[in-house]
């Protein structure tokens, strides 16, 4: 019976997951993040017809797509231009 139970016990596996150095230096290159669609202006509302979520080179400090509903119905405070990457100063 006791045999059985560190069977399963193995099953189930550990709680944590390690991620890989190779994974975790590919991961940047398939990341999505949050980017203007098309120009903004000051006091525009964020919503998913000017907010779009794309891959992008320089991405090491982008907004990844769960921060878009903490902007969703929020106006903006700066002008943005198309395609510019969403940092968390726009939060």
């Amino acid at each position: 019976m006791v045999q059985k139970i560190r069977t399963t016990e193995k099953m189930l596996g550990s709680k944590t997951f390690n991620v890989s150095t190779e994974i975790k230096k590919k991961r940047s290159s398939y990341l999505r993040y949050i980017t203007a669609k098309k120009e903004i202006k000051k006091g525009d509302i964020f919503s998913l017809n000017n907010v779009g979520f794309l891959r992008h080179k320089k991405s090491k400090f982008g907004l990844e797509p769960k921060h878009f509903f903490s902007l969703e119905n929020k106006k903006s405070k700066t002008n943005i231009k198309k395609n510019k990457i969403f940092n968390k100063k726009h939060l």
